[in-house]
């Protein structure tokens, strides 16, 4: 269709004060409302990710077509052209700027401008869409959209609100483990969303969108639970396949519920130990934290200390377990911090912890909270959350 003849069907379909077009035989059509030609290139890109896990991710997703943006901003994607959907699909439109290199570049720097927009499509569906450039994901809107790009729309709002809370007015200004903190507190919005809603598509967006740089370390069990979800209600979805391989418990961090696994740890003392003959008597700490880890060696000082003065005689253990390469350093930490009141172990391989890999984890400062079994109660809590568990558990017990 002529650009000319696509502009007059638009015009002619204007609703109240939105300016876009409920009508025209392109399924997919639009207008950039603050269209400058030059500042961006002057067509708009349909990105398949192929796979899950390209999802929302730069440089990943294949181009499969480019479709120009006129003067006015309209653009228009005609059905001949777009790839066959007879289940619905997600399909990303990006903006590129001048002198972009690569074309399937998405931006998740900042949400609100963030340069691309992932739409649900299925053959025979109409959408309308209306954006800024300089804002395409925070500020796109359709006309009548389909039930799951509504909800492709909530989760965008969400997303962008919990950003802006989150990791920008809370993390900006704090340590490692505030941010930590924030980072968490984000990803469990986007997760809760994904538990209440029933479009499994947007499901899977919100937790891409968790992180898109696959860091799902903190929320495994929020993970497992998806994928567990998921694969009663769309077991054959390709997407989901991968989402339960990418959940399943061998390669997620030691989920809650879960006990830990009985190693040999060797000790400070030159011993050689089993993990579960550590365990404490009623609960125990396992500790994962290294002498050049400043959160962790306030933690020492600051948290596990004054635990362990009030709760040793009634049954508390901590086992710190240190990342080290070197031995030196890692004992006078131990000294410094008077963490030797506790069982110390480590393997002194560096980052080739074999603990670590057991535990399927990457990131310190981390812990477990242990019954006396060896089952994860708990985990990660840190500062006054750690010390209210702990007081609270010795309260009821």
């Amino acid at each position: 269709m002529p650009m000319n003849v696509f502009r007059l069907i638009v015009l002619l379909g204007l609703i109240g004060t939105s300016g876009m077009s409920c009508s025209g035989p392109e399924p997919v059509q639009g207008r950039l409302t603050d269209w400058k030609p030059g500042e961006w290139k002057e067509y708009i890109y349909l990105i398949e990710s192929g796979k899950w896990s390209n999802l929302a991710a730069s440089y990943l997703g294949i181009v499969r077509d480019s479709f120009p943006i006129d003067a006015n901003g309209y653009f228009a994607l005609p059905a001949e052209r777009l790839p066959v959907a007879k289940e619905p699909q997600i399909w990303q439109l990006a903006l590129q700027r001048p002198g972009t290199a690569y074309l399937n570049q998405l931006d998740n720097a900042y949400p609100d401008s963030s340069n691309y927009f992932p739409l649900v499509y299925q053959e025979g569906n109409q959408i309308r869409i209306q954006a800024e450039s300089d804002l395409f994901q925070g500020s796109l809107s359709i006309i009548d959209p389909s039930e799951a790009n509504t909800a492709m729309l909530a989760l965008r709002d969400l997303r962008i609100r919990a950003f802006k809370e989150y990791l920008i007015e809370k993390a900006a200004a704090e340590g490692l483990l505030e941010e930590e903190q924030a980072l968490l507190h984000y990803q469990e919005k986007l997760f809760a969303f994904a538990e209440k809603t029933t479009e499994v598509l947007v499901a899977l967006t919100a937790i891409r969108w968790a992180s898109v740089e696959n860091y799902y370390e903190r929320v495994p069990e929020q993970l497992f639970a998806q994928a567990q979800k998921w694969k009663k209600r769309a077991p054959e979805h390709p997407w989901v396949q991968e989402l339960v391989s990418r959940a399943s418990p061998e390669v997620l961090p030691l989920l809650i519920g879960g006990q830990l696994p009985d190693q040999r740890l060797p000790m400070v003392s030159g011993d050689t130990l089993q993990t579960h003959n550590l365990l404490g008597a009623e609960l125990t700490i396992l500790d994962l934290w290294a002498s050049w880890c400043g959160p962790c060696r306030k933690e020492n000082r600051q948290v596990l200390g004054p635990l362990w003065e009030q709760y040793a005689q009634q049954g508390l253990e901590i086992i710190g377990y240190a990342l080290e390469a070197e031995q030196t350093t890692w004992l006078t930490a131990i000294q410094a911090d008077r963490a030797d009141r506790w069982p110390q172990a480590s393997h002194l391989n560096g980052d080739d912890s074999p603990f670590f890999q057991s535990l399927n984890i990457q990131t310190i400062p981390a812990n477990f909270i242990l019954n006396k079994e060896g089952v994860v109660l708990a985990k990660n809590l840190h500062g006054s959350e750690l010390k209210e568990f702990v007081h609270l558990f010795f309260s009821n017990n």
